[in-house]
This record gives C-alpha cells, sequence and structure tokens, in this order.
C-alpha cells in the first residue's frame, strides 16, 4: 500500500480531551483580547477637575509648568483624552520611558490624576502610570499642545518657540544652544 492509502485506514481521530482542551484555549484568548479592546480610558467630568496642570518634558528636562483652571480649556483637555483604547503594555514607572512627553496632572477634590502623553512608532499613547498605556485617537496631541502653548505664552509674555518632531505628533521647543553650552560648562 501507498503512504496516502495507509494514512486513510490507519487514521485515528485526535484524543477528545485535545480537541477540548483547544476549543477551551481559544476560547479564553479570545475573551482575552475583546476584554483589552474594549477598555477605554476613564476621565472624570469637567465639573469634577478643579485644575489641570501641564508640563513639558524634552531630554528628560521640564520646559515649564501651566495650570490650567478655564472649563473649557479643561473640557478641551478632557475631549482631546476621551476613547484612547488600552493596549496590552503595562506602565511600571512614575512617567514614560521616552524623554519627551506632556504630563497632565488632573487635580480633583480628594483625588489627583497623572496623565503623560507621548508619541512612538507613529502613534500617540496616554500613560497613566502604574494603570496601563492606551492608545489615542490620533489628533490628541495637537488639541493639547494648544492648550499648552497658548497657556506658556500668556504665563511668561513671550511665544515659547516650537517645533514640530519629523513623526508630525508632538511639538517640542527648539533647543537652546547657549543652555546647552552653560550645562556643559558645568559638567567640565
Amino acid at each position: 500500500m501507498t503512504n496516502r492509502v495507509k494514512n486513510v485506514v490507519y487514521y485515528k481521530r485526535p484524543a477528545f480531551w485535545l480537541v477540548c482542551a483547544a476549543v477551551v484555549s481559544a476560547v479564553v484568548a479570545t475573551i482575552f483580547l475583546f476584554a483589552y479592546k474594549t477598555q477605554t480610558l476613564e476621565l472624570p467630568e469637567t465639573a469634577s477637575v478643579f485644575t489641570v496642570e501641564m508640563e513639558q518634558f524634552n531630554d528628560r528636562l521640564s520646559v515649564g509648568c501651566v495650570v490650567i483652571t478655564d472649563a473649557e480649556q479643561i473640557e478641551t483637555i478632557l475631549s482631546a483624552m476621551a476613547g484612547a483604547k488600552k493596549t496590552l503594555r503595562h506602565s511600571a514607572n512614575d512617567y514614560p520611558e521616552q524623554d519627551n512627553y506632556l504630563v497632565a496632572r488632573l487635580i480633583m477634590e480628594n483625588e489627583m490624576r497623572t496623565l503623560c502623553l507621548y508619541s512612538e512608532g507613529g502613534s500617540e499613547y496616554i500613560e497613566e502610570p502604574y494603570v496601563g498605556i492606551y492608545k489615542t485617537r490620533g489628533n490628541s496631541s495637537k488639541a493639547l499642545y494648544k492648550v499648552y502653548t497658548d497657556n506658556m505664552e500668556k504665563s511668561s509674555g513671550n511665544a515659547i518657540n516650537i517645533r514640530w518632531e519629523a513623526s508630525g505628533d508632538i511639538p517640542q521647543p527648539a533647543r537652546d544652544y547657549a543652555v546647552d553650552y552653560v550645562l556643559s560648562l558645568i559638567h567640565i
């Protein structure tokens, strides 16, 4: 007999327990993936947020902090972050591992939430330290940076110099080479 005929004649069905294990693991994996896919970033109501502190970090150094109390601007911030979907990645630090990010601290009556916005691989993410990492809709950074830069201009009295990264996602203040020179002298 040929191999093909032997395979047909001596065919054995897989063991019942093997089929059951495969079906159960497929169902569990499907439920797990759908559970993560549907989780969105839970944000507070605009009325419960007293202030939002926004702070830009470039090369892990703070560019400046602004405090936003205007309800309309707080609504803009919360709307820009709404709808972010949870990823399978976890947050295990106080701040993101990236060098450039924007921090939004939501100050409420008995709570403060820290949300960090950054760009990675052409996508935008919101990381809530020790809670999770969420992927945003894609235009969040432009709305948030507009609020941030508008308030920086008001607070400092002069315009902040912004340039867009090559990825086109997150604006970064232009490098101040005089400051770099002074810092290089300190490290000698």
